[in-house]
């Protein structure tokens, strides 16, 4: 059984509240009327004369005086301030001391300079070289590691260039550059999430966030598109592409942005006849759809009803297949049976 079971079976409360309860504000309450979980609301004084009201219930949480804790605190960070003004860092934090830049801090050691000297930047240099500025305070506070290790600022180590040479060639210079300042791919980080010009090899311009690129791997749309166009897979489809009725209409690009099985409908000039008639482009290259005035059989292509037809003569032809299978099989048995 735990102390406090024990105390409210007897119905009262410990020595150190009994002994704190203040003697003139609690009028006309009984302390041995009370429990350790009662919530009544109750004055009490410390040895040190301060006072403070609270619940008994809430006491047990927090025993002691809140001023009195509220000074040792105080107390407490007045002596490691007194502490850190006299101090050198090296006694502070001798980790911290060891990435002192040994050149840049004009001479002066960790094991000279004090802890706490406010807010003077001071060099640093982690074990990969890398060179920065910051305050003593803001090291140790935060427990700052080194920006260029931590990728929060750009350094050859985490450069585009250097991490992903690949998709560093495709950097356009000239339109991520300004005026006041030359931006190459050793420039940026590879995680960076600004914006950025790239150029292929076909000369192909596009504009895409640095870390989106990194992230999908991805080059240029246009030569992505090409490798499944129509321009590619069927260039004699593609000289019949009508430049002039498709030009403008929305949502139709050219033959070489075009997928060769699209179901987008676009304009068509007949090499032959000059008709000129709209189709889906991934129809006309199955063949489904072809010039109504050379062709007229196929003015409106292969219809719903004519694959439904074709399909149901496919499963007759699979149906007679099998009887024919299963008569022939019957054949073989009983031929068995007889000899």
């Amino acid at each position: 059984m735990s102390i406090l079971e024990t105390l409210n079976i007897h119905n009262g409360l410990p020595e150190k509240l009994l002994s704190e309860w203040h003697p003139t504000k609690n009028h006309g309450i009984n302390p041995d009327e009370l429990t350790n979980e009662s919530y009544e609301y109750i004055w009490w004084i410390c040895p040190e004369g301060h006072e403070w009201g609270m619940s008994i219930y809430d006491r047990q949480k927090k025993k002691e005086c809140p001023k009195c804790l509220r000074l040792k605190k105080a107390t407490k960070r007045a002596e490691v301030k007194e502490e850190r003004q006299i101090k050198t860092l090296e006694e502070v934090d001798p980790e911290l001391a060891k990435q002192w830049h040994p050149i840049k801090n004009e001479g002066i050691t960790p094991d000279a300079v004090v802890f706490d000297e406010g807010r003077v930047r001071r060099w640093w240099q982690c074990k990969r070289n890398h060179e920065w500025e910051e305050t003593i305070e803001s090291r140790h506070k935060n427990k700052s590691v080194c920006p260029y290790c931590a990728n929060k600022k750009v350094c050859e180590d985490n450069c585009l260039a250097t991490v992903y040479p690949e998709i560093a060639k495709n950097w356009f210079v000239f339109e991520n550059s300004t005026y006041s300042e030359v931006r190459t791919a050793y420039n940026v980080m590879y995680n960076s999430s600004e914006d950025a010009y790239w150029i292929c090899e076909k000369g192909h311009v596009w504009r895409e966030k640095i870390s989106e690129r990194v992230k999908n791997g991805k080059g240029c749309r246009k030569c992505e598109l090409f490798q499944n166009s129509l321009a590619l897979l069927n260039p004699e489809l593609a000289k019949e592409w009508n430049l002039t009725k498709n030009e403008g209409q929305y949502g139709v690009k050219t033959p070489e942005e075009t997928n060769i099985n699209s179901s987008q409908s676009v304009w068509w000039l007949c090499n032959t006849c000059g008709n000129e008639y709209k189709a889906q482009v991934g129809a006309r290259h199955r063949g489904e759809i072809k010039c109504k005035v050379c062709h007229p059989s196929q003015t409106k292509g292969i219809t719903a009803t004519q694959k439904r037809k074709g399909k149901f003569e496919m499963y007759t032809d699979m149906e007679d297949r099998r009887v024919i299978f299963e008569n022939q099989l019957k054949e073989k048995i009983i031929r068995k049976e007889n000899e």
